[in-house]
Order: structure tokens, then C-alpha cells, then sequence
């Protein structure tokens, strides 16, 4: 399969990798010019398990990107995918399907302003990874992705994308309601992206705390309130499960999510797809949210902090 990963960021980059071992032909298109040009030069550096290996495997900027995929993965920020669609349609045809793996609320909606609903495919991950740098990258825990046709998209193409990523060890599978998935992980990422970003350490260390299950029991309550008024019926026993097995190291215990990984490198945060749309959709709802609400805007405080230091 012809793939492109379009956002080669820690994830894309690990997608990349793996996709690139298991004998797939991928290209990775990212629009950090140093990051493409020391892959190109030198190879994706990946640290997988605390063993260095070299990855060779070509990647280009959005607007030289060129050819036909058969799949174009999508792993841009949420704020930064509409951009990134306009940038590549040049490659995208009637032929071209697209799986949106991105976090957050709301991606599917900018997707169908480029194809039809009958090319889009959209899932969840609990895949983690870190960039190091230009070029750097290395894989923490271990994952699995769920997914789901948003359209009539073909069968045979579908089963394929599952059978390839299987092949690459992703560990997939069909969502049977893969809205609920996204919203569900969104609620998850709400509490551990930002909860992390501002007290400053990983996954695992959040979860050690004392006070941890108090910090965020009232968040998911207000995640699963909004999205029930919305027609959306997550699960909450299932976010707290999920939350609670991320805490093992194994599972991603040691990660610093990516909100962490941005503020830290000064690049704008996605929370106003995660806390901050959930905050949005409490004030149209009438529905009070002020766990939501507070971490939204302590998270932009930390980005004007981070942007003025």
C-alpha cells in the first residue's frame, strides 16, 4: 500500500516507522523544513526500546508533495489540519482515502470540506510517542487503534487498511461507534494532556499522586455531561478505565503527552480542541463546566508564559 503520513510529528513519525519496517512504501510530509531535511539527509533517527535504529524513508513539504496514495494518514494537530488539507489537495483525487487519527473534537467536520464522507476514514489511537527533535523520535509504551468507515467507503479497501496495519503490528480493529471512541478519548486526553502540561510531569507520575482521582473524577464528569447533552453517549467507566491502565508504564506510564511536548517547545497547544471544546459546548448547552473552563485558560497562560521566556 502507497501510504502518506501527513503530520509527521512524534506520532506521524512513529506511524512512519512502523508502517516503513512492516515493507509498506510511505512517505512523510511535515511542514518543520529541518525536520524533512535531516530525514532526507541522515535517515529518522527512532529510539525504539532504548535500542537506536536508523530509518530510511523519504519526507517532503506539504506543497512538494506530489503522486498519488492510496492512503493519506492524517496526524496533524487539530488546529493545524485544515491547513495541512489545503496543502496537499493537489494529491488528493476520487481515489484517495483518508484516516484521521488526530486528537480532539471536531476533525471530521473540516476533513468533509476536501473529500467526500465515502473517502474518510476516522479512528482513535492510545499509541504514544516523543520527538526529540529534527529528525528524533523515540517510542514509548505500547497501543492500539480503532476505526471505523465514516462514509459508504469500500469494503475491500477498509479490510485491506485493517489487515496493513495488523501486518505492522498497530494492533487494530473495527469501532463499532467510532464517534463515541473519539469523544471518549478526547474526555481522556482532556484530563491527561492537561493535567500533565501544567504540573509538569508524565503520565505515570500524574497517576501516583494522592489527590489524582479527585483531580480528575469532576473533569470526566463535566466531559460526560456536555457530550450526552450533545447525543453523544460516552462511557464514563470506561474513560476511568482507560485512564487507569495508561498509568502503567507499559502502557504509557512514562509519556509526557503532546500538549507537554508543545508548550515545552514553545508551539501552540490543542486544548481548545480538548478542555476548551468541551468548555464551548457547556456554554451553548447551559451546562456549567469549570474544571474545563479553568484548565483551558490556565493552559494559555502557560503558552503566553512559554512564548515570553
Amino acid at each position: 500500500m502507497k501510504i502518506a503520513i501527513a503530520g509527521a510529528g512524534a506520532m506521524g513519525s512513529r506511524f512512519g516507522y512502523m508502517f516503513k519496517v512492516a515493507g509498506q512504501d510511505v512517505t512523510l510530509i511535515d511542514k518543520w523544513q529541518d525536520h524533512v531535511s535531516i530525514i532526507n539527509r541522515s535517515g529518522l533517527t527512532v529510539n525504539d526500546n532504548g535500542v537506536t535504529k536508523i530509518c530510511r524513508i523519504p519526507a517532503v513539504l506539504p506543497d512538494r508533495a506530489d503522486g498519488h496514495y492510496d492512503l493519506i494518514l492524517v496526524l496533524t494537530k487539530a488546529m493545524q489540519l485544515d491547513v495541512m488539507m489545503k496543502s496537499i489537495r493537489p494529491i488528493i483525487d476520487e481515489r484517495t482515502n483518508i484516516l484521521i487519527l488526530s486528537n480532539g473534537i471536531g476533525n471530521i467536520e473540516t476533513l468533509e470540506k476536501y473529500v467526500s464522507k465515502e473517502q474518510i476514514y476516522a479512528g482513535v489511537t492510545l499509541w504514544t510517542s516523543e520527538l526529540d527533535g529534527p529528525g528524533k523520535v523515540t517510542l514509548t509504551g505500547s497501543g492500539s487503534i480503532e476505526l471505523q468507515k465514516i462514509g459508504e467507503g469500500s469494503d475491500q479497501f477498509f479490510q485491506a487498511l485493517i489487515d496493513t496495519m495488523n501486518q505492522a503490528g498497530f494492533n487494530a480493529k473495527v469501532s463499532r461507534n467510532v464517534l463515541v471512541s473519539i469523544w471518549q478519548k478526547a474526555a481522556l486526553n482532556s484530563v491527561l494532556n492537561t493535567y500533565c502540561t501544567i504540573l509538569s510531569c508524565n503520565i505515570g507520575q500524574f497517576g501516583g499522586l494522592e489527590n489524582a482521582v479527585e483531580l480528575l473524577q469532576p473533569l470526566v464528569n463535566e466531559c460526560v455531561t456536555v457530550a450526552h447533552s450533545s447525543g453523544v453517549m460516552i462511557d464514563r467507566d470506561a474513560i476511568l478505565k482507560a485512564i487507569g491502565t495508561i498509568f502503567d508504564p507499559k502502557m504509557g506510564g512514562d509519556h509526557y503527552p503532546s500538549m507537554y511536548q508543545d508548550l515545552h517547545s514553545k508551539r501552540r497547544t490543542e486544548v481548545d480542541f480538548l478542555n476548551g471544546a468541551f468548555s464551548r459546548m457547556g456554554d451553548r448547552l447551559h451546562i456549567a463546566t469549570p474544571y474545563n473552563h479553568l484548565l483551558t485558560d490556565l493552559i494559555h497562560a502557560k503558552e503566553h508564559l512559554a512564548r515570553a521566556n
